[in-house]
């Protein structure tokens, strides 16, 4: 009888424990606490990635924890960070706020998630896809089927910058809608700036004015602005690291500053933070409706109904068992994070000043405080075996590049590839960027728990298999979705193209100035055309040209003399080509003397004129 009432204590005594120990654990989050766990991961970050400069914010509930500075705002003048003075750009997390901005008119029934958003437009009108409309919460869930915007959003003078009205007037008579409205997540910082310009619109404020008076007034953010405060002396600098050295890297103004336009300090981005974590309240004012946040905050759209899915300017997943909202930003060399942990009551944001290393150091960071501090109740995962499984296996790539208008050919360049693997009937492998975790390759592995849906094991990251327009993709590593290619259709085999043709134009006028060189000293009668090396000298200098400037300047637009003349080169070598390919063929038909180099010099010029037109290098677009 003894022992039975020994083994019931000893079982009430753990149940009870195991109940308190998530206090335990918040009550070990002290400052001295968070500080020694988070100056050890930086600083071996910073030194291995080579990171000048980074802040960490911490919040609980609604106040600020934890808050440090680590290395250089400015290298050469040698001002630390300060995460209550040093201003930085936290580029797309700026979207969460323009959410945050157009739920408020929700609220003042200004805006109706579910209306056509022409509706509330006075300056232009967005023609859709199928006679689908799109909606404000198609905008929000970046589910809008709008053509990627690249070309001319950015500027890097104030004065020649856009507004976005004048942006968007242009964009949308030039690139409609790619795919129906409400089937498909498709990343859009149009998408997010046309809310802002909705904003604009139907307030009759412009959009840092209305986050002024609406937002940052009402949660203290002083230092917070959609205007690039260029000559503020406590602006931080970025910088990138190439060949042991930092350079700096130069600001932007841009036409969509919803998408990722603010500028903070961190302890002031905290603000937003403490907010959101507060069901909208901050400092006992309601700056939006609890309802409304919870209607942000929840599931709004996910290809797969297992799947996080993403919210209102979040989106959802988990870290150590526990739901969490995130963002992401990137602008000119800063990268920012936040992460909500909303049953916890706690905020994370972290920024740093040099974007090639992504976001590795803030996924190592948080997710060594979670270690520590978080722990929440992991799922068993049950598994499916399916022996279909290696009909998925294949090449996967992913481009954010527009289907019209220049930038077209960053679906070859600016791609990401993902390789998948069956290693059983119900295990994947694969290999590929997983943003959340940094910029460098990654081999996952991932288990099937329902038919075509993938569950990383021992992480977070998910997989959904599916058909799109016949073709079958993966929607995951950061909700982006991938279409499986065949070798001969991959970016690798078109960048091959690409450059091979860019130095065989360069080689056929290093050899035609060789032999015109040899026969002038040699003083010799023997025949050299000069179509073909004007031809190649043409091709030559379009090619230097758009791969040194031409690339360099998409996001900045093109000047005039680009567009009358570079873009218009391959067309002129085109037509030359095909007056000597006729001269060719008229000595074929009267059997006079055929030079089939010159044939396939002629043919080869074509088909590179044609490659070139089809991906919108030249100033008449193939779409």
């Amino acid at each position: 009888m003894k022992k039975k009432q020994f083994f019931i204590i000893l079982t009430l005594c753990f149940i009870i424990l195991s109940s308190v120990s998530p206090a335990f654990a918040n009550r070990d989050m002290t400052e001295d606490n968070i500080e020694k766990l988070v100056d050890k991961v930086i600083k071996n970050d910073m030194e291995n990635l080579h990171i000048p400069g980074a802040a960490i914010v911490m919040t609980k509930d609604d106040q600020i924890i934890f808050s440090k500075g680590y290395g250089y705002a400015d290298l050469e003048n040698k001002i630390p960070v300060n995460p209550e003075k040093t201003i930085i750009r936290v580029g797309s997390l700026t979207k969460s706020l323009t959410a945050t901005a157009a739920m408020q008119l929700v609220e003042e029934e200004k805006f109706n998630l579910d209306k056509d958003i022409n509706q509330y437009l006075k300056s232009y009108k967005v023609s859709n896809f199928n006679n689908k409309p799109i909606t404000l919460h198609h905008l929000l869930t970046h589910t809008a089927g709008l053509d990627e915007a690249i070309y001319k959003r950015d500027s890097l003078s104030k004065e020649n910058v856009l507004s976005s009205t004048e942006y968007l007037k242009n964009y949308v008579k030039k690139q409609p809608p790619i795919c129906e409205s409400g089937k498909t997540f498709q990343y859009s910082n149009v998408g997010i700036g046309l809310i802002g310009n909705l904003i604009e619109q139907r307030t009759g404020q412009t959009l840092n004015g209305y986050f002024n008076k609406n937002m940052f007034n009402h949660l203290d953010m002083s230092s917070a602005s959609l205007q690039l405060p260029f000559k503020n002396k406590d602006l931080a600098k970025s910088y990138i690291y190439h060949k042991n050295k930092y350079k700096e890297m130069p600001y932007s103004y841009i036409s969509l500053p919803g998408a990722g336009g603010m500028s903070s300090t961190a302890t002031d981005f905290a603000k937003y933070m403490i907010m959101h974590i507060n069901g909208g309240k901050y400092q006992g004012k309601e700056i939006l409706h609890p309802d409304l946040v919870r209607q942000m905050h929840q599931k709004n759209f996910a290809s797969h109904p297992d799947m996080y899915g993403i919210g209102y300017g979040f989106f959802r997943s988990e870290l150590n068992g526990l739901p969490i909202l995130w963002a992401n930003g990137g602008i000119d060399g800063f990268n920012s994070k936040m992460v909500l942990i909303p049953s916890k009551g706690i905020g994370i944001f972290i920024v740093i000043n040099s974007g090639q290393s992504g976001m590795e150091m803030s996924h190592n960071l948080i997710q060594v405080i979670a270690d520590k501090f978080l722990k929440g109740d992991k799922k068993d995962i049950s598994y499916l075996p399916n022996k279909s499984i290696e009909e998925l296996e294949g090449i996967y790539e992913l481009t954010l590049s527009p289907k019209h208008g220049y930038g077209k050919w960053f679906e070859f360049i600016g791609n990401l590839k993902y390789s998948v693997i069956a290693e059983s009937n119900s295990v994947i492998k694969v290999k590929g960027v997983f943003q959340n975790e940094g910029q460098r390759p990654l081999e996952k592995h991932f288990i099937q728990t329902s038919p075509l849906f993938f569950q990383e094991i021992d992480g977070v990251e998910q997989i959904h298999f599916h058909k799109r327009d016949g073709k079958l993709v993966l929607t995951g590593p950061m909700y982006f979705t991938a279409t499986k290619t065949p070798l001969w259709k991959q970016a690798s085999l078109l960048r091959t193209f690409y450059f091979v043709n860019f130095l065989f134009f360069i080689l056929m006028t290093i050899i035609w100035l060789i032999r015109w060189v040899i026969k002038k000293i040699r003083k010799k009668n023997n025949s050299i055309s000069l179509w073909i090396g004007l031809i190649s000298a043409l091709n030559a200098v379009f090619f230097i040209i758009q791969f040194t400037y031409g690339n360099s300047k998409l996001l900045f637009g093109y000047s005039n003399w680009y567009i009358l003349v570079i873009c218009s080169i391959p067309i002129i070598t085109a037509i030359l080509a095909s007056g000597l390919l006729m001269v060719n063929v008229k000595r074929f038909i009267k059997k006079e003397k055929f030079l089939i180099g010159q044939f396939i010099f002629c043919i080869v010029t074509l088909l590179c004129s044609f490659f070139l037109y089809y991906w919108n290098y030249l100033i008449v677009p193939y779409s």
